[in-house]
């Protein structure tokens, strides 16, 4: 992923130059990524978000209900979240 992810942050910051046929010219096309279909790990790769821990979830933030599990002292979603 990491090269992938080098690549669009060059394509977005500087773009590439390509030729338009219907005008007849080049210009500087720029590249975003509008999504992806991924696992929670890829997800946390492509978008810097932290994927573990209690604030996991990107829509919920600081609202996420989870429960810390007492021997296993890890944060689980199960049965609390969307």
């Amino acid at each position: 992923m990491k090269p992938l992810i080098e690549e669009l942050i060059q394509l977005w910051n500087e773009g590439i130059m390509t030729y338009d046929i219907s005008m007849g010219q080049n210009f500087q096309l720029k590249v975003a990524l509008l999504w992806t279909v991924s696992d929670l790990p890829a997800y946390g790769m492509l978008s810097g978000w932290m994927t573990a821990g209690k604030l996991t979830c990107p829509y919920c933030m600081e609202h996420t209900k989870s429960l810390r599990l007492a021997h296993g002292n890890k944060q689980s979603w199960f049965d609390c979240h969307r």
